[in-house]
């Protein structure tokens, strides 16, 4: 079956909770703080106050990596709070009696942010990584797609399957002749075409550009169509997307490099049935 792509191992990043922004991180933040300081309260009587600073940048770096930058910073700043009402002396107050005390604190608040910071990057980093090999894979099983595809159906179907995978949602492609456009291949029996749609693949052909899909709750095509065009300029197929969620930059470069390929499978294609065409009316 076309499409089949090689697995990454899964690693540790893998495993961990995707990553938040807004106040949903803000919240994870805000309980992540109120867990540990409730945590430091309970063992307080066993644990020096020094050590439940450890317990905080244990749960601040931890959250950042878990969940991203934002909910560490937010761990970090109410840990500061938390820290001086609940431990450093007058507890349960924010006065603080010891200028030691204070010069503590703000050492205390800078090591927590720092250290979000560099854990937070360091998920960053690791998800561009991530997202950067998934591409290559993604290529990679494209092309064995399309060394193996022996016709212009069997391309449209590699193309589908293999955009399906890469955006997680549904896809089918087109076949466009004299203006005409048929459908080549769909990535499930689900990918029915409305009026709206075919529509949209219609201006995407003519224009030689992308044509997005309406926003939720407005009229209008569901799917967006790219159009894959040949070197002379000339609308070949298009293919048509149904993403689950919002489009990803990286995801999208390597669709445009999966259409630079299926273009050339095309004309590959094109070009070997008009040679064998010619070579029957020759004999």
């Amino acid at each position: 079956m076309f499409g089949s792509t090689i697995k990454p191992p899964r690693d540790i990043w893998d495993r961990l909770p995707k990553k938040r922004t807004g106040w949903g991180a803000v919240l994870i933040g805000a309980c992540l703080t109120a867990g540990v300081t409730v945590a430091g309260l309970l063992v307080s009587p066993w644990l020096p106050a020094q050590g439940t600073t450890l317990l905080y940048i244990l749960v601040i770096v931890g959250g950042a990596v878990g969940f991203g930058v934002v909910t560490g910073l937010t761990s970090a700043t109410l840990a500061f709070f938390a820290y001086n009402f609940f431990f450093v002396h007058p507890t349960f107050t924010f006065t603080i009696s010891d200028p030691r005390d204070l010069f503590a604190l703000f050492v205390f608040f800078g090591c927590k942010v720092t250290t979000d910071s560099m854990a937070g990057h360091m998920r960053d980093i690791a998800e561009r990584e991530r997202r950067h090999a998934k591409s290559l894979l993604s290529l990679n099983g494209f092309a064995e797609a399309l060394s193996r595809a022996a016709s212009s159906s069997e391309v449209a179907m590699a193309l589908a399957s293999e955009t399906a995978k890469v955006t997680g949602g549904r896809a089918v492609v087109l076949h466009v002749k004299e203006n005409a456009l048929t459908l080549a291949a769909s990535s499930s029996a689900a990918c029915e075409l409305e009026s709206a749609d075919w529509q949209a693949a219609q201006r995407a052909a003519r224009n030689f550009a992308a044509v997005y899909p309406s926003a939720p709750g407005w009229p209008g095509s569901t799917y967006e169509f790219h159009p894959v065009v040949s070197a002379g300029r000339e609308t070949i197929a298009l293919l048509g997307i149904r993403r689950p969620q919002p489009s990803d930059l990286q995801n999208d470069e390597t669709l445009e490099a999966m259409l630079r390929h299926a273009a050339i499978a095309f004309e590959k294609d094109r070009k070997s049935t008009r040679l064998n065409s010619s070579h029957q009316i020759i004999s």
